[in-house]
């Protein structure tokens, strides 16, 4: 079994993301991890991994933001609750079904109280970010940088003039559009790196406006000062109070310039001593199974026919209350189907007979919201004609189109036509596809709708074409 560490692919870039995630390879040291068992996991895409079986610390803000696909989480993925915050509604909705089962550790008070009063049995384990080191031998006294980091430039008037002439001035935060993806997530983990050794290094005092700044230097034995751009104490910091100076903008005038530094040391080997607990734990459960598991799921891959009728098709029931409460913020049936919003896929339709002409026109206006969409036929009298203005081409073009975002409809009479069948052992075999992650049976599809119909009553955008 491996575990995971959360990394973050971005070009908006937060050093203080990476801190978490350095302390969390710091922890896994600590409870006799191997770094090769150890394997980093995008946190925004987290809904998208397929790979072995990993348990994986959410030890995160796990709250909603526009691009995030860290939800619903595969089943490959084992989730530990640890250095977790969540206070956002939506997002809260994917934890229901760890309630009975899980013990959520949260990163503050407020996000613990939070979660105990929506039902879920939670405690304060502190950020990860506590773990980026322990406290420094030497505390560089009169002759090391004045460090502000991201603190309002109100405050800078309040430092004693002895100090000034040492300031530096950093950020956590930045945009790198001029990078890759890749190259900025690399780059993000280089900065953070280099930033922790200049604290460890050089810095007398640190002065900042974030928590993921304060957290690390509390962690490190470095003197903070935590100074507040408004009056109102965010949630964020409850529960560190005791051992960061914290200052709003009505205090900066008795701010203390030389703080002591707290030993959290005991907090610290506490967290460790909970958190091998923990991963302990979920090992024990689920090591085996997964084990046993992945020696049968890695064998010679075939399609096979996971039923039809009665079956809710694609979407567990959960998923389809989710859906009809309207909680959920896509509310197109197709997109909440792929996981995908529809503006990113390539669409492409399997065949180009009766049902591909009758597809196109039942999820018309969904398919013309797709990136393109094409129709593929083996019948070469077909090929290069168009259908629905959609160009008709050889299956093999398939292999042109990016995995990762591309759905394909096999719009066939039945998934139990032999024809269905091999069309599904190609996908399978040939592209790397997997059915209800990248193909979609015509039949299914529709069986999920009649399911929503049947159980739940019909409702606007959903009528007697779909199972016709």
């Amino acid at each position: 079994m491996k575990y995971g560490v959360l990394r973050y692919v971005q070009q908006f870039l937060n050093i203080g993301d990476v801190f978490q995630s350095i302390g969390m390879e710091n922890m896994y040291k600590q409870c006799g991890i191997e770094d090769e068992d150890i394997i980093y996991l995008d946190k925004r895409r987290l809904s998208e991994y397929s790979g072995e079986y990993v348990i994986v610390p959410l030890a995160a803000n796990c709250d909603y933001w526009e691009e995030s696909k860290m939800f619903p989480l595969p089943d490959r993925i084992i989730p530990i609750f640890f250095g977790f915050r969540c206070v956002d509604e939506f997002h809260l909705r994917h934890m229901e079904k760890y309630k009975n089962s899980a013990i959520f550790g949260c990163r503050d008070v407020y996000n613990m109280e939070y979660l105990r009063k929506n039902g879920y049995k939670s405690y304060v384990s502190g950020c990860m970010s506590l773990q980026v080191g322990r406290k420094r031998e030497r505390l560089p006294k009169g002759t090391g940088k004045i460090v502000v980091v991201d603190a309002q430039s109100k405050i800078e008037s309040y430092i004693p003039e002895e100090m000034k002439e040492r300031i530096v001035r950093y950020t956590n935060k930045f945009w790198r559009y001029d990078l890759s993806l890749e190259e900025a997530a690399v780059f993000e983990e280089t900065e953070a790196r280099k930033r922790l050794t200049i604290l460890k290094e050089e810095a007398e005092l640190v002065i900042t406006g974030r928590l993921h700044c304060a957290l690390p230097c509390l962690a490190l034995g470095i003197p903070v000062i935590l100074a507040l751009s408004s009056d109102g104490l965010e949630n964020r910091y409850s529960g560190y109070s005791d051992y960061i100076d914290i200052y709003t903008p009505d205090q900066f005038d008795s701010i203390n310039w030389n703080p002591v530094p707290k030993d959290i040391s005991f907090i610290q080997d506490k967290q460790v001593e909970l958190f091998k607990r923990e991963l302990d734990k979920v090992k024990e459960q689920w090591g085996d199974y997964c084990e046993l598991s992945s020696i049968f799921e890695s064998s010679k891959k075939l399609p096979y026919y996971n039923g039809t009728g009665s079956s809710n098709g694609y979407l567990s029931q959960w998923e389809i209350k989710q859906f009809i409460n309207n909680n959920v913020l896509e509310k197109n049936y197709l997109s909440y189907v792929f996981k995908r919003k529809l503006h990113e896929i390539h669409l492409i339709i399997w065949g180009a007979g009766d049902k591909g002409k009758w597809c196109f026109g039942r999820y018309r206006d969904s398919f013309l919201m797709c990136k393109s969409v094409i129709y593929v036929d083996k019948n070469e009298e077909k090929q290069k004609k168009v259908l629905n203005g959609c160009r008709i081409l050889n299956p093999d073009v398939i292999h042109k189109y990016p995995l990762q975002n591309t759905k394909v409809i096999v719009a066939l009479n039945s998934s139990l036509d032999p024809a269905a069948f091999e069309v599904r052992r190609q996908l399978v075999s040939e592209f790397s596809m997997e059915e209800g992650k990248d193909f979609f049976m015509l039949d299914k599809l529709n069986a999920t709708a009649r399911y929503f119909v049947d159980d739940f009553g019909t409702f606007g955008w959903m009528d007697e074409r779909v199972w016709n």
